[in-house]
């Protein structure tokens, strides 16, 4: 097949072009062909892969029972109900080059190594007869998992099998979306493809996140008993934020607060208007975007594309007639900050990260107002001028979600072997005592309570790594 017209933002084809069209922006892509003719589709929700990629054929399709699809896709044989009852001879009476996997509705981690499904049926197929790539969909949070997708246990089961695992986490509003949808997308490619894996960075060019306003019902045709009476300050505002990731969430449009509708979510996800009539909230909220099945698109053109890049690179050698570097140029450093005070730009884009962070949580709004609290203290650490440090306090929503409990509830640091501290002089001890002087004054240590006793020290620094002695 040749993936040619797939458009990042909507699912339209463009006549007499290829490209991929953001916001107003057009892109050229160039027409690869790819080895991929057919794939087989395992727990997939709604399906919505099928939108992103057409031309690929599906061989067969495991939903869970009561998972429907858009009446638009011509139904392929149905083997089974539910991706625990998978046949041993699936893949062997149904061949295909692409396996795609949708777990974006698993929120539990195991508490042991475990082989899926998937990974079962995969091991007790002939080599010859296993696809060459295989597309897991899960949740964010599912890279944290000890025993999850991307662990040291999962890796080994597939690379036992010939695969090679790669991991990136993407949300819908990085490519082209405007619904807050955040996936851990993990790629399985056979051996001989697996070097070659390359993630486009089609997220990096998108410099502008779509609000959800175009994507709502007109206020003219909401029922009234949809909207609240009273007002909520945390609710995402339909003309300047994304859509919040689950149906029935507050949004805040120009005639008041409402509840976000299940056709709206689902137009949120990428489907057409005309498709939405038939699909439940259960099988919406289990479906990953058009929008991330689309960003993998140029990935799988990467993969199968024979030309090289290595021409086109310049070297960052310096050339022979002139072997010695510029000097890098001197300026002054000046920084101040931006404008911190509530209902400002960089306020309420902390406000909106913060409810994203926030729905991963099973008490969403208790964490929305504790993130307040703390995003109030860290705005009294600056002033119109610069920093005026007092009491240091991260928002820990604005760092990658595998640090987010080590930063909200703070890190335990456990030690196989007591940690000594280093040979210190008096001026290095002068110096150690007012860093930790500073540090309390900051609150970022403090004295201990009365009536407690210290049993252990720690390092203030530690530098992680595999493994502590006798480990």
């Amino acid at each position: 097949m040749i993936l040619s017209n797939y458009v990042l933002g909507e699912h339209i084809c463009i006549d007499g072009m290829h490209g991929m069209a953001t916001g107003v922006e057009v892109r050229q892509v160039v027409t690869e062909e790819i080895d991929i003719r057919s794939m087989g589709i395992i727990g997939g929700g709604c399906e919505f892969i099928r939108y992103a990629w057409p031309k690929i054929s599906v061989s067969f399709s495991i939903p869970y029972e009561k998972d429907t699809i858009p009446l638009c896709f011509s139904g392929p044989p149905l083997v089974g109900i539910g991706p625990h009852r998978l046949r041993q001879n699936l893949l062997t009476n149904y061949p295909v080059d692409l396996l795609v996997i949708e777990r974006s509705h698993y929120c539990r981690p195991t508490k042991t190594p475990r082989k899926e499904e998937w990974e079962l049926l995969i091991s007790g197929t002939p080599p010859l007869q296993r696809p060459r790539i295989v597309i897991e969909s899960w949740q964010a949070d599912a890279q944290l998992w000890k025993f999850g997708p991307v662990s040291k246990a999962s890796w080994k089961q597939w690379e036992d099998l010939g695969y090679g695992t790669q991991s990136k986490t993407i949300d819908a509003t990085a490519v082209g979306g405007a619904i807050n949808q955040r996936r851990l997308l993990v790629i399985r490619t056979a051996a001989d493809l697996g070097p070659r894996w390359t993630w486009d960075n089609l997220d990096r060019d998108l410099t502008v996140i779509r609000p959800m306003g175009n994507l709502l019902t007109p206020p003219g045709l909401v029922p009234r008993d949809r909207f609240r009476h009273h007002d909520s300050g945390h609710a995402p505002d339909s003309q300047r934020d994304p859509m919040p990731p689950r149906i029935g969430a507050l949004i805040k449009t120009e005639k008041g607060i409402r509840r976000l509708m299940k056709d709206e979510f689902a137009r949120g996800l990428g489907i057409p208007k005309t498709d939405k009539d038939r699909l439940t909230e259960r099988c919406l909220h289990r479906s990953t975007s058009v929008f991330h099945w689309e960003y993998l698109s140029r990935s799988l053109q990467n993969l199968f594309s024979s030309a090289t890049q290595d021409q086109d690179t310049p070297s960052l050698q310096p050339s022979q007639e002139d072997p010695t570097l510029l000097p890098i140029p001197r300026t002054l450093f000046e920084w101040k900050p931006a404008d911190l005070s509530p209902g400002g730009k960089w306020y309420l884009k902390r406000v909106a990260n913060l409810e994203v962070a926030a729905s991963h949580y099973p008490t969403p709004e208790a964490v929305i107002v504790d993130g307040l609290n703390r995003l109030r203290i860290h705005r009294a650490n600056y002033t119109a001028d610069g920093p005026v440090p007092k009491w240091l306090q991260p928002l820990w929503w604005e760092f990658l979600q595998e640090h987010w409990e080590e930063l909200r509830m703070g890190a335990r640091q456990n030690f196989t072997k007591d940690p000594s501290p280093a040979p210190m002089d008096a001026t290095m001890e002068e110096a150690a005592s007012a860093f930790v002087d500073e540090l309390m004054s900051l609150g970022v240590v403090r004295d201990i309570d009365e009536g407690r006793q210290i049993l252990t020290n720690a390092p203030l620094f530690v530098v992680p790594k595999e493994g502590q002695e006798g480990q």
